[in-house]
């Protein structure tokens, strides 16, 4: 009954929405036809068939174009209605050869996959994510294939597209012959394979024009000596051709050399054979038409775990420069004098993706003309790398997606300015970045910053970053969730919001930049203030998102996923929710008639998957404030940490049963309002406490021997003994007795409190631990103020996640509400007796346990 009631419901859901919106695009309902099977599918009903000919046509099932399998409308993607309407759409499709099918709920999302392998279709750079005309329907079908799903409609292609599946199989096969030359070692296969790649694009880019001389033989001169069909020595070919070009003095100044570094082949171990294979895998490629980095795709095939983390310090990962670039440039859709910069440009994916989403968006719009394209190329992007190698990469990078690598310098951009390479204040319309993270070890003047004075690089990049822009320009930056929740980072934060108006904030998931790093990331899109208002912190509200799931697997193994991916919500909504907000203070009650439309809590499915709270939603500039440490972290808005709060009764029913007798608790007789840092002290544990450490630091004799208790410490187990006398460089380690409770500063336990009656132990630097100040003796129970204040200090935690942070500062500032010591003590007594009872069961269930394993004898 359950089926037939959804299957009518879907069927209502066609009428009354679907075949409206198809009629919207030109899609006449004469051309569908409904709910049928075809000869192909035999008894398998496809939902709606879309034709170049009429129903009445008899070659209607022949010139089918289409094929939607639609949902109803409270479906959502990745829910198990949605994956199966995929396996259906899968084989139907397949079966009328078509390269793509069509998903929809009818009403709010619609995908079109490619039926070679489960990819989202991507329409002039953006995923399709609404119904089209049969005019575009056919250039899907037309153009989609096992290596291609992005569809061109109004824009122009820089090159023949290609799936970086295909370009990763390569890889493999590549590989192999390195390995037949004794090249073994991954890391000595990234270098020859870099050159070859330049080398190809070379070659691709003088067939447009040919600037080098042509005494020069390129890549496509090979072909013969390649396929056997003339005599020759290909490596002794390419020997003499990176001789030419970058070391004869007659030929070597040309526009190619910036990527003299770039090239290294091992001419000893790479003979004739070895180039030809290598050719003919590569040969079969136009690099102009990669839309992923071949730069990632090559290090994460060949390199080491370390050379990973090396790269990975430089590299951000296309699908997320492709999403910011095109957020942030969402309204550039006429050319104009434009200056467009990532201070700290890397291997160049921001500013890559920034030239794509300009020529995008001008193509879309009939604006890009010869004159458009000059300007892109010479006089809109600017790029800077204290890294030479880095400052390589990129123009290369920019090199493949058309140009633009004209004023891309080596320059440490947090030390100083420097007119001479454009590096100044005020100079930028757009600065999109992803700045290093970690200890600057530069020389620039710390004195000049005012938004701190530590000597971290993301912090010090964001003000750079910030005085560069112009005023009224925007800005779109990564940053780690340190900079965005610290207490010690509030007047960092403070100055953000003093200079910018922040009206956006992502919080990726932490495997974007897996496996790279971890570390919990998040893209603020800013405006600068115009200068008199500098120091007014803004009136509307801040947008922000949770990306759960970025297309890719959320694990080290970064593959692309079927079901899961935010990408195309959010770039459905981005435009929309931003300008939004811009009525709340011109038109509150605008504002707040619509701003359900771009608020919404996690769906069933997700529900399904663990996630809790707001997927996006508006947070009111208010909750952004001193008594949080002004924090921005997008999880601590949305998605709070809730637990039950204290229901005495609750406790005193519990007891009724467990401890067999009935304790009437009564409310308390008084309370009184103090801050938590008056009355408890929070001591960090020991710095360096490593595994390690405590192995080499093992105690000798019972007396000297202490138990170590960790963050993860739950229900009081103890984590092996140190010596008491230990030191951690030069210093004795702390120990704590007496009456504590022990709390847990991050990962998943954070917040988590385990108290300790009169106990000595010693702890690592996760944890805090809390104890009764000198005033406050014989006026609290201890005891009574762990259970009484865990709601509290959950929700202090910045999220559920394994990045999750207890915050010190946070914590202190808080007032509760204190009750009488009698009904502490009360409550103390009664909550000691629970431990019993739970101590005396689950001794009785080990002993339970140990019972059924004996021999009946």
């Amino acid at each position: 009954m359950a089926a037939k009631k959804t299957k009518k419901e879907e069927m209502n859901d066609i009428i009354q929405f679907l075949i409206p919106s198809l009629e919207k695009v030109k899609i006449n309902k004469s051309h569908c036809k409904i709910d049928v099977t075809t000869e192909k599918t035999g008894n398998k009903r496809g939902d709606i068939w879309i034709s170049l000919q009429p129903q009445s046509n008899k070659a209607f099932e022949k010139s089918i174009i289409c094929l939607i399998e639609a949902k109803h409308k409270k479906c959502v993607v990745g829910d198990m209605d949605w994956r199966d309407a995929m396996r259906q759409g899968l084989e139907k499709s397949q079966k009328h050869k078509l390269n793509y099918y069509v998903v929809t709920n009818c009403v709010t999302e619609t995908r079109y996959y490619n039926c070679h392998n489960d990819e989202e279709i991507a329409l002039d750079g953006k995923l399709l994510n609404h119904l089209v005309s049969i005019e575009i329907l056919k250039k899907i079908q037309h153009q989609v294939s096992k290596d291609v799903s992005s569809v061109i409609h109004k824009t122009v292609t820089l090159g023949r597209p290609f799936s970086e599946s295909k370009f990763r199989n390569s890889l493999s096969n590549l590989a192999n012959i390195y390995r037949s030359a004794g090249i073994k070692n991954g890391d000595e296969r990234i270098e020859p394979t870099i050159s070859f790649v330049v080398l190809k694009y070379i070659d691709e880019y003088e067939k447009a024009e040919r600037k080098l001389n042509k005494v020069i033989k390129l890549w496509g001169d090979f072909k013969k000596i390649a396929t056997e069909e003339s005599d020759g020595d290909l490596q002794v070919e390419f020997k003499q051709m990176v001789d030419l070009i970058w070391y004869n003095d007659t030929y070597k100044e040309n526009e190619y050399q910036d990527f003299k570094d770039l090239i290294k082949f091992d001419w000893k171990r790479l003979t004739h054979d070895h180039f030809i294979k290598i050719y003919n895998e590569l040969n079969q490629y136009d690099f102009h038409g990669a839309n992923f980095d071949l730069f990632g795709a090559i290090y994460e095939e060949f390199a080491s775990q370390t050379k990973k983390k090396e790269f990975g310090e430089f590299y951000t990962r296309r699908h997320i420069t492709g999403l910011v670039s095109r957020l942030l440039l969402r309204n550039e859709l006429t050319p104009r004098n434009l200056n467009i910069c990532d201070p700290s440009c890397g291997a160049g994916g921001f500013l890559t993706e920034a030239f794509k989403a300009l020529v995008t968006n001008y193509s879309a719009n009939s604006k890009l003309n010869e004159k458009t394209k000059k300007q892109l190329k010479e006089d809109v992007f600017w790029g800077y790398d204290n890294d030479d190698k880095s400052v390589a990469r990129t123009k290369l990078n920019m090199f493949l997606v058309g140009d633009g690598h004209v004023h891309i310098y080596d320059n440490d951009s947090l030390k100083g300015w420097n007119e001479n390479k454009g590096w100044g204040e005020n100079t930028f319309d757009y600065i999109l970045s992803n700045p290093p993270m970690g200890k600057y070890e530069g020389d620039a003047d710390m004195n000049s910053f005012l938004f701190t004075n530590e000597r971290r690089m993301e912090l010090l990049f964001a003000e750079k970053i910030i005085n560069s822009t112009q005023f009224g320009g925007e800005i779109a930056i990564v940053l780690n969730d340190g900079a965005l929740e610290t207490p010690s980072r509030q007047n960092f934060r403070l100055n953000l919001l003093k200079h910018c108006d922040i009206y956006a904030i992502i919080s990726l998931t932490k495997f974007a930049f897996a496996p790279y790093t971890k570390e919990k990331t998040y893209i603020l899109f800013m405006r600068k203030k115009q200068e008199e208002d500098i120091g007014d912190i803004q009136k509307f509200p801040i947008w922000q998102y949770v990306l759960d799931y970025d297309g890719y697997a959320n694990s080290d193994k970064r593959y692309k996923t079927k079901y899961n991916d935010d990408l195309t919500e959010i770039e459905n909504i981005f435009s929309d929710a931003v300008n939004h907000a811009k009525y709340y203070p011109a038109n509150l009650n605008k504002f707040n008639s619509g701003k359900n439309n771009f608020e919404r809590q996690v769906n069933e499915r997700e529900l399904s998957e663990g996630l809790t709270g707001y997927k996006f939603k508006y947070v009111d500039i208010s909750q952004v404030n001193a008594e949080n440490y002004y924090n921005l972290i997008t999880e601590f808005h949305l998605r709070p940490f809730e637990i039950p709060k204290l229901n005495i009764d609750n406790l005193a029913t519990l007891s009724k049963k467990l401890l067999k007798t009935s304790i009437p608790l009564s409310k308390p007789s008084s309370f009184s309002s103090e801050k938590l840092g008056d009355m408890f002290s929070l001591e960090g544990g020991n710095s360096g406490l490593t595994e390690d450490f405590v192995y080499h630091n093992q105690p000798n004799t019972d007396e000297e021997k202490i138990k170590i208790l960790s963050s993860a410490t739950v229900d009081q187990k103890q984590m092996g003994y140190l010596s008491k006398h230990s030191k951690i460089n030069n210093t004795p380690i702390k120990i704590f007795s007496g009456e504590t409770i022990l709390i847990a500063r991050n990962g998943t336990y954070a917040g988590i409190m385990n108290y300790f009656e009169n106990d000595s132990y010693t702890t690592n630097d996760h944890t805090y631990v809390m104890r009764v100040l000198p005033d406050w003796k014989g006026k609290l129970d201890l005891r009574f103020i762990a259970f009484y204040l865990q709601p509290l200090f959950f929700n202090i935690v910045t999220s559920k996640s394994d990045n999750a942070t207890f915050n010190k500062e946070y914590a202190e500032r808080q007032v509760i509400k204190v009750p009488d010591y009698k009904y502490q003590k009360k409550i103390g007594n009664l909550l000691r007796k629970l431990d019993e009872a739970k101590n005396e069961i689950q001794q009785s269930l080990l002993n339970v346990n140990s019972l059924l394993l004996c021999e009946i004898v």
